[in-house]
Parts: C-alpha cells; structure tokens; sequence
C-alpha cells in the first residue's frame, strides 16, 4: 500500500497529535495509581463491618494500564520514523520540472522558495502602497528681545513625505513574485497528490485516540509484550 505525500504528511501530523494526547495522558500520575479506602467501621460500631472502597480517578482508557500506553506511544515513534524514512525516500530524486538560477527545484525547495516569494511580496506591497503626502506642524524657535532676555517664537513648518524609489519598478518585482510563489504552489500541490509513499498506516488519521487504544489493546489479545 502506498499514501500520496500530502497523505503522508496528514497521516504525519496525525501520529504527532496522537503521541501528544497519550503523553499528556501518561504523565497524569492519577492514571498510574490505585486509591483504596479502608474504612474500619467495626472499631467504633460493632454491629457494621469494615469496608474497602476503590476511589481510583476514573482513567480515560480504563481497560488499558499505563504500562500499555507507554508501548502504545513508543509503538506510534516508531511508525513515525517509518513513516518520515519513506518520505525521505520517496522525495529524494523528486524534481518539480522548474529551475530556479538553472537548478531543479526538489519539494523542499520549492516549498522555501514559495514561501519566502510570498513573504518578500507582502513586504512590497505595503511600498507599492505608499503614498506622498505633506503636512504642517509649527516649530519652535528662541530669540533675544531688546532688553536682552531670551524669548520664544513659533514658525510653520512643512513635512513634505515624498516616495524615494521607483514605484514601478517595485510593482513589477511584487508580481512576478507572487506569480513565481502561485506557480511553484500548483506544482507542489500536483506533486504532492501524485509522488507515492511506500507506507501501510496502522492506524486511520480519522480514529480518535480512544480509537487507537481500543485497536491497540485488541491486537494484544493472546500476545505477549
């Protein structure tokens, strides 16, 4: 069986969540010890007997002990770097049939490529969009009078803001940029639903951890660990 990559790096994602919940789960020491009560009765009331009550936290996964979740988690490790080995595999040769500089772009690079077209764009946008303008404002200035004593005066100042590069130039940059990062997008996209990866999931991304720890205590039936 084989998984598209987008597929992969969903089933990926999915195994991540997973190992989270779980770990959160484990270190929780409630789901790792038993409380009992011994209420001795009897010593003060000879016609009741003694009672033991289990008043244990109710466990999330109560027909697994905490020693079948750690197994269950390192079980879920190992079908991840399964899983990102044939990734790897699957991706090593994988071009996308565009050339940045006369190079091949691989996935990753054309993912990085993308990304950073897309980040440098909205940089040139927010230039592309400025505007000139002019303001006033008064200023403050300081003089002698003719008794000689220091004084103050005001004046009108004009801010004038005037755009300092070539806005045409920059808008043309701004969408070859964009256009590099949408088609290197749709590339990546096609890629990623036609490359195969040689792996069997264990487990459906759509079985919730509940799920998982029921198939996984099912499987142990008549095993040993």
């Amino acid at each position: 069986m084989s998984l598209s990559l987008k597929e992969s790096f969903r089933t990926m994602n999915f195994l991540d969540a997973t190992i989270t919940s779980l770990s959160y789960y484990v270190r929780d020491t409630n789901n790792a010890i038993k409380v009992t009560e011994k209420h001795y009765k009897s010593k003060s009331n000879l016609e009741t007997t003694d009672e033991e009550i289990d008043v244990t936290t109710e466990r999330t996964y109560p027909n697994a002990s905490i020693v079948d979740i750690v197994y269950l988690i390192n079980q879920l490790i190992k079908e991840k770097t399964k899983l990102a080995l044939a990734i790897e595999s699957a991706k090593k040769y994988m071009t996308l049939g565009y050339k940045e500089d006369d190079e091949n772009l691989t996935l990753d690079s054309a993912v990085e490529t993308a990304k950073k077209s897309r980040d440098l764009a909205i940089i040139l946008k927010n230039l592309v969009d400025l505007k000139s303008s002019e303001t006033k404002k008064k200023g403050t200035g300081y003089k002698f009078n003719v008794e000689g004593n220091e004084t103050t005066y005001k004046y009108d100042i004009d801010v004038v803001k005037a755009i300092d590069f070539n806005r045409t130039t920059l808008n043309e940059i701004y969408k070859k940029l964009l256009d590099k990062a949408d088609k290197l997008s749709t590339l990546i996209e096609s890629a990623m639903l036609q490359e195969k990866v040689a792996y069997e999931p264990l487990y459906s991304i759509h079985d919730s951890v509940t799920d998982i720890v029921e198939k996984y205590i099912a499987s142990k039936v008549g095993k040993e660990e």
